[in-house]
């Protein structure tokens, strides 16, 4: 159930990618307000994939699914006295700490207040941050690509055992 899950949020997420990519092409609003506004749907999604992946890591028959969805290794619950943390969780959290999830989990920017800085288009809010610091539908879609491509391969293993 939970590698359904994860499969299901990393579609929704894949979604609303192809739409962000969409929008900016059509260059109706500024790229940094397009980031603004689907940055966090997609980040939700794909943090929501991962973590039910991380339940599936630890219970794959997914006998004892329930309770909240963990966002990162940190959440998850400890492990039985005597029971060895399996080798995808410390993979996962070396990712999480140096590497490519650290930023997919690392918050997003405060839009701030709209409109206080930068030019202002008639009819239209413009968020007060320059968005350099905001996420584009490039890095979105590589995060759902590497998600994709690592639960594919510890499926495979996680198969195995």
């Amino acid at each position: 159930m939970s590698r359904a899950k994860a499969n299901q949020h990393l579609y929704l997420a894949r979604l609303l990618i192809k739409s962000w990519q969409r929008d900016r092409e059509q260059q109706l609003v500024p790229a940094r307000v397009l980031d603004q506004a689907y940055a966090p749907g997609v980040r939700e999604h794909l943090i929501l994939a991962y973590g039910h992946f991380l339940n599936h890591v630890l219970d794959p028959t997914g006998a004892a699914s329930g309770g909240d969805t963990p966002r990162s290794c940190d959440d998850l619950p400890p492990q039985s006295a005597g029971k060895s943390v399996p080798g995808e969780i410390r993979e996962f959290r070396r990712l999480e700490q140096e590497g490519w999830l650290a930023p997919l989990l690392a918050p997003l920017p405060d839009i701030g207040a709209a409109g206080s800085r930068g030019a202002r288009t008639p009819g239209m809010l413009v968020a007060s941050s320059d968005g350099a610091d905001w996420p584009g539908p490039e890095q979105a879609e590589g995060w759902s690509r590497r998600l994709a491509s690592i639960f594919e391969r510890m499926n495979d293993s996680l198969d195995e055992c």
